[in-house]
């Protein structure tokens, strides 16, 4: 008795297709390719598995509370900085949707 594969067949493009696929995405402003200077402060994701993920979205909160931001890191990635403030935004869907991440960087108290 054969096993019959319930995974559709995966069609890689043809290099015509790929050309076609390759010239649409960097045409879209939202969606351009990172930089060197981006890949290199990259993080690699086996790194962030072994601290675990959120459960939903409402436990994000706690995906970040045991992280350290590297502040240096977030310019090159496109964070405007004002004061103790890093932002990030980006349309999503075609101007559908705005997300905005803010970083405030804290103070460091010192001891008198």
């Amino acid at each position: 008795m054969s096993k019959t594969s319930k995974r559709p067949e995966i069609v890689p493009p043809t290099p015509e297709e790929d050309t076609a696929i390759v010239a649409a995405a960097l045409a879209d402003p939202d969606a351009q390719p990172l930089t060197d200077t981006q890949l290199k402060a990259m993080t690699p994701m086996r790194s962030l598995k072994a601290k675990g993920r959120p459960k939903s979205m409402t436990d994000i909160d706690a995906l970040f509370k045991s992280r350290k931001i590297k502040i240096g890191q977030l310019l090159p990635f496109g964070f405007s900085e004002s004061g103790n403030v890093y932002t990030y935004s980006t349309n999503l869907l075609d101007g559908q949707f705005e997300m905005r991440v803010t970083v405030t960087k804290k103070e460091k108290h010192r001891r008198t």
